[in-house]
């Protein structure tokens, strides 16, 4: 499969989370697994990252999907201690004619939604859980779909099994 567009978005964000959060456990192949296929979409073989830099540490797993016309859909799960990024996400809610920026609940998450409208492209950032410490992250990056399509997408991943998976992380 060709490589991917949107990685270089996923590389920013991973540069973000290194400075953001640590972790004291490592990815599992059981959430490896919970990346699953969509149909219709090519799919890449998941990735895990894990970084230890000046004493930080951090764990994510990364799946590409494409389609042969230029939609690109990554799945990426993130699990470590809050550094920086501390308190709840802010509550937004923002449209204009360029984009949309939302917090919500969805399915009891704390869901936090980007999308250019534009580019039609975006992202979808859905708290796992967390703890006074320890906070779990999954990325819904997205290009050449729509908002509605991306959310549909998201969440065929059963967020509640891969909760439970990166609770024991934690």
């Amino acid at each position: 499969m060709k490589k991917l567009k949107s990685q270089k978005l996923l590389l920013v964000v991973l540069i973000i989370f290194i400075f953001v959060v640590g972790l004291f456990a490592e990815i599992t192949d059981d959430m490896k697994g919970k990346l699953v296929e969509l149909k219709g979409w090519e799919s890449s073989e998941p990735e895990v990252v894990n970084i230890a830099m000046m004493g930080m540490k951090m764990a994510s797993v990364v799946k590409g999907y494409a389609q042969t016309d230029s939609s690109n859909f990554i799945v990426a799960i993130y699990v470590g201690t809050k550094m920086i990024m501390q308190g709840q996400m802010p509550e937004i809610s923002m449209e204009d004619s360029e984009g949309k920026m939302t917090t919500s609940e969805i399915d009891g998450f704390t869901v936090m939604q980007f999308y250019d409208k534009l580019e039609d492209e975006g992202t979808i950032m859905v708290t796992l859980g967390e703890t006074e410490q320890t906070r779990a992250l999954m990325l819904f990056s997205y290009e050449k779909i729509s908002l509605k399509e991306a959310l549909k997408l998201a969440k065929k991943f059963d967020w509640n099994k891969i909760n439970k998976i990166t609770q024991q992380l934690m």
